[in-house]
């Protein structure tokens, strides 16, 4: 009797010792993903990483892009619906890449049309004087 309780015994020691080795060893992680951030002048810029929209910088100018894939990309940039380029990014597993862009804001375009918009209304004041002394219009 006391053979097959040794025989019992050792068996369960080993199979103890096997789990404990396997609860041990650690599982190798997953490689990280890569960090794509996109830096904007000025903010509110679409990013479109291989044609597809993947967000738009924050009024700051700031974009954080963590789901993407190690290997080559396309990375584009648009503003209002219009394109500014492309170009090939490489992102690496576990590494961050920074991009920063700047683009014609819509601050120049805004003064563009504030300043027509200025100069029509002084055409239009230069008219009303021009009839109020001539008694007729200008044109």
């Amino acid at each position: 009797m006391r053979v097959p309780i040794l025989v019992v015994a050792s068996i369960l020691a080993c199979a103890m010792i096997g789990s404990r080795v396997d609860a041990q060893t650690p599982t190798p992680a997953p490689p990280a993903h890569p960090v794509l951030v996109v830096q904007s002048t000025p903010g509110g810029v679409q990013v479109y990483v291989d044609d597809e929209l993947l967000g738009t910088t924050s009024p700051a100018g700031r974009l954080r892009i963590s789901m993407l894939k190690p290997g080559k990309h396309t990375l584009r940039v648009a503003l209002d619906g219009r394109s500014y380029g492309e170009g090939q990014i490489t992102l690496v597993a576990g590494k961050s890449l920074t991009r920063t862009v700047t683009l014609p804001g819509r601050d120049n375009e805004d003064l563009a049309q504030r300043m027509q918009k200025a100069l029509q209304h002084a055409a239009e004041l230069c008219a009303l004087s021009y009839q109020e002394h001539n008694g007729k219009e200008p044109f």
